[in-house]
């Protein structure tokens, strides 16, 4: 018989929108999200936080 593992994960994110008042046509968007993982079986768990995922856009 196959242990059973169980697997979550959970993201939180940041945005954040800002403008230059020099160029008023072009706004500017960050975004930082942070996986966090558990993982557990019957005899063992492991959790940790998951590397960060930055995005960057312009438009």
């Amino acid at each position: 018989m196959r242990a059973r593992t169980d697997t979550f994960v959970g993201l939180s994110s940041l945005l954040r929108y800002w403008k230059i008042d020099g160029l008023p046509n072009m706004g500017f968007n960050a975004s930082l999200t942070v996986p966090l993982v558990r993982v557990q079986g019957s005899q063992f768990f492991a959790s940790g936080v998951g590397d960060p995922l930055l995005g960057l856009l312009a438009w």
